[in-house]
């Protein structure tokens, strides 16, 4: 075998690799439970306690309750409520963490605050001037409004911050931490996204609010947008996807379906939607170890055939 062959078979083997991250699939949602009290709802999850918060609406509120785990919340068994002096955050996106929420806090800037638990305080904010402020998708924010300018999500490794930057169709993608430092992460293009979730080192978003297909995710470390194509089944005749929280103790995504009041919820996400597990990130993404050990082992067998 001459070095034209082999170099054919490394071309070969870049494909596989450079295609592998594409990922496709018909995922069906599991029912969690019926809300009827309200039509949108703000569920939020602490990724080390694994405790579950809901918030009823978009706009604001100051009591939230708590759920001691993901069984408690499925069958909507409250441990307790916690209360903010004034307003919680805007929209339906948040994060909690080690008895702090994250989220925004005004309806028509880009301030960006943290919520103190225990006493019920606001105790930092900053503005974060990349986005825009302006809810809807022609500000390139999510299309169903809802003050989804800015949207906290929670990877289970990152805090992350999704919303409109004024360039659209466009959204911008920071990550942030607990001081509310924040870097850019990148730009997702393409159209005017209806919702969103994180998982690990990626960022995905629905085509629309009223859509089940969710064809583009984020790579938070390459800052590169990857076409997938995964179609969401099981959650009702109409669709419209308001909140969607990762679970990283339990590997689930839950989706609140404002259509039906109801939550469903995927088990196993990482492995459903072709991403390392945040906990392990060490694993390769599916299917990558497997093309490779095929191609290395036949790159092998060509060498020796052409050593003879």
């Amino acid at each position: 075998m001459n070095c034209t062959h082999l170099a054919r078979w490394g071309t070969a083997l870049l494909l596989l690799v450079s295609t592998a991250s594409i990922y496709g699939a018909s995922i069906t949602l599991d029912l969690v439970r019926q809300n009827s009290n309200n039509s949108f709802q703000s569920l939020m999850v602490d990724q080390t306690s694994g405790q579950y918060y809901e918030r009823t609406s978009f706009q604001g509120g100051s009591n939230i309750k708590v759920f001691a785990d993901q069984a408690a919340f499925a069958a909507g068994a409250v441990s307790n409520t916690v209360s903010i002096l004034g307003q919680t955050h805007m929209g339906t996106y948040a994060i909690v963490e080690n008895g702090s929420l994250f989220g925004r806090s005004t309806t028509n800037t880009t301030e960006f605050s943290r919520w103190d638990f225990n006493s019920g305080l606001k105790t930092s904010q900053t503005a974060l001037t990349g986005f825009d402020p302006r809810n809807g998708g022609s500000s390139g924010s999510f299309n169903w409004g809802g003050y989804s300018a800015l949207n906290a999500m929670d990877s289970g490794t990152t805090k992350l911050v999704v919303g409109g930057d004024g360039a659209s169709p466009r959204m911008r993608i920071e990550t942030i931490d607990s001081n509310l430092n924040s870097s850019l992460a990148g730009f997702v293009n393409g159209k005017n996204y209806g919702y969103g979730f994180a998982i690990g080192n990626y960022v995905f978003l629905g085509d629309s609010y009223n859509s089940n297909q969710i064809s583009v995710r984020f790579n938070i470390l390459t800052g590169m947008q990857e076409a997938v194509n995964f179609t969401l089944t099981g959650g009702g005749s109409n669709s419209y996807w308001s909140n969607v929280v990762y679970d990283a103790v339990n590997n689930m995504l839950t989706f609140w379906n404002t259509s039906n009041r109801t939550y469903f919820s995927v088990s196993n996400a990482s492995q459903t939607f072709g991403v390392p597990q945040p906990n392990m990130a060490s694993v390769s993404e599916p299917g990558i170890l497997g093309l490779l050990g095929i191609a290395l082992l036949a790159l092998g067998r060509l060498r020796r055939r052409a050593t003879v």
